[in-house]
């Protein structure tokens, strides 16, 4: 498996599963740390789980340093706004995530897998 640069792309609000969409289109990977919510559909009828992003606005995309940054596919999206860089000032070149980094987030963002059946314990955390 190859290794990946990761860069941190900002989008425009509730746009994030767009913008990933068009990434994957041109064969860019990315993707969109997500949470899931329960939400009630409407009285009496079980409450369906939703996809949220945990990090709103923000898109994760990969690419090799060999190839560099693809600028012209990103100025091409619609909903893209720009790149975190580490300085607030855009001097410096844009913040990126080690693979190790990136592996853990999209390990947060899977969801777990629990059976009716199953008994689950839900603690309090002490601050």
């Amino acid at each position: 498996m190859s290794t990946y640069d990761w860069l941190i792309l900002t989008v425009a609000p509730q746009r994030e599963f767009a913008v990933r969409d068009d990434l994957h289109r041109f064969g860019i990977p990315a993707f969109v740390p997500v949470e899931f919510r329960w939400f009630r559909q409407a009285r009496g009828k079980p409450p369906v789980p939703k996809r949220c992003p945990i990090l709103p606005r923000y898109v994760f995309m990969a690419f090799k340093r060999e190839n560099g940054i693809p600028w012209q596919v990103l100025h091409g999206l619609s909903h893209w706004q720009g790149a975190l860089y580490a300085d607030p000032l855009g001097r410096t070149s844009p913040a990126m995530l080690t693979q190790r980094q990136a592996d853990t987030i999209i390990a947060l963002s899977t969801p777990a897998k629990l059976d009716a059946a199953q008994k689950v314990q839900i603690g309090r955390a002490h601050v």
